[in-house]
């Protein structure tokens, strides 16, 4: 019993660890696109693709959009952290389709 008991519990705290991160990314990804059409309207051809440590990877269509998303990352950035408190962001980048 002790050892079904110790297995499940390793599990649950193996799945609860998962969790965050799973719905950390998502919701960087969601607020992003939030705040792109905020600021840019729905014209802008921004896709955020990818959130690693601290990191968030935006796929820009064209050389001007990366240069945008250079020149506005720190606004970015602190919009995403105003909207997103106590989430781990220290750099946007563009990168080309």
């Amino acid at each position: 019993m002790y050892f079904i008991i110790t297995y499940m519990a390793r599990k649950l705290q193996t799945l609860l660890r998962s969790l965050p991160r799973n719905l950390e990314q998502e919701d960087i990804l969601a607020s992003f696109l939030r705040i792109a059409r905020a600021r840019w309207g729905e014209r802008s051809a921004l896709e955020p693709v990818h959130f690693s440590r601290g990191a968030l990877t935006v796929r820009c269509p064209s050389p001007l959009w990366r240069t945008e998303i250079t020149f506005h990352a720190e606004d970015v950035k602190e919009a995403l952290l105003h909207e997103l408190p106590g989430v781990t962001l220290q750099r946007v980048s563009g990168v080309l389709i």
